[in-house]
């Protein structure tokens, strides 16, 4: 799989000159680039557009995250370019190398079982200050399966699919559907009770929602993945927020014991 293959997000606020070099090096990687910008008052989104680049501006109603950036980027993709597989985050202020695209692209391609693929990212001038030289000593992590990744990584698309999948099979269909996907999670118990709270608005609100899903979803859970993979990016995403409510709506049951 070459460049073609793989969609691009950027994200930054006021990054200006950095930005430039980082949309033109990934411009010159990707024919599918989206820009996030988080309230910037530098200009960065007319350069962006200047550049080529499909902009978003987010508005100021809720807190700048570089997730939320993130987040918003990967949608705008998957809906302009629904067949797009792949898609290399970067930040505003960072740049590709030559070679990076192609690189990423064919490693998920060799290891189907990999959701990301990130490298090593340095500091353009590491000698200029203590701190320029301690971040370029902390991005020197090890080579091989990680168990994380930073901002900047390309990932599979469809791994979100995965995700809902794995989080919907014990909350829908219960702990035993049969299944070849299984997503474990450890947590501490929490020894905490409110009498009444299963009665409360917010449980019954969590209750309406969760029996709209019901309706929806295949009755057997052998049919789960194939729906999944014929439902937009939207519905997969109002699916993993029904997943996790329904964790807390299983807590409220619980606290209301």
């Amino acid at each position: 799989m070459g460049p073609g293959g793989v969609g691009l997000v950027a994200i930054g606020r006021n990054e200006g000159e950095r930005l430039r070099r980082c949309l033109e090096v990934a411009g010159a990687r990707t024919a599918h680039l989206v820009y996030v910008d988080s309230g910037s008052t530098d200009g960065s989104p007319a350069l962006a557009r200047s550049l080529g680049a499909d902009v978003i501006e987010l508005d100021a109603s809720r807190p700048f995250t570089a997730a939320r950036g993130r987040n918003a980027g990967w949608r705008r993709l998957s809906e302009t370019r629904p067949a797009l597989p792949l898609v290399q985050f970067v930040d505003g202020d960072c740049e590709l190398i030559d070679g990076w695209i192609d690189l990423g692209a064919r490693r998920l391609d060799e290891r189907t079982e990999l959701a990301a693929v990130c490298g090593r990212v340095r500091e353009r001038f590491p000698d200029r200050s203590i701190y320029q030289r301690l971040c370029d000593v902390e991005w020197d992590t090890p080579v091989g399966d990680a168990a994380a990744c930073g901002g900047n990584a390309m990932m599979r698309l469809e791994a979100l699919a995965a995700v809902v999948h794995a989080l919907a099979l014990p909350l829908i269909y219960g702990p035993l559907s049969r299944s070849c996907l299984r997503l474990s999670i450890n947590s501490e118990a929490l020894d905490r009770s409110a009498e009444g709270i299963e009665n409360s608005v917010a449980a019954e609100l969590l209750e309406d929602r969760h029996e709209a899903w019901l309706r929806k979803l295949p009755q057997e859970a052998e049919g789960l993945w194939d729906w999944l993979l014929g439902q937009d990016t939207a519905a997969r995403l109002d699916l993993l927020c029904n997943d996790n409510c329904d964790g807390w709506l299983a807590t409220i049951r619980l606290s209301g014991l």
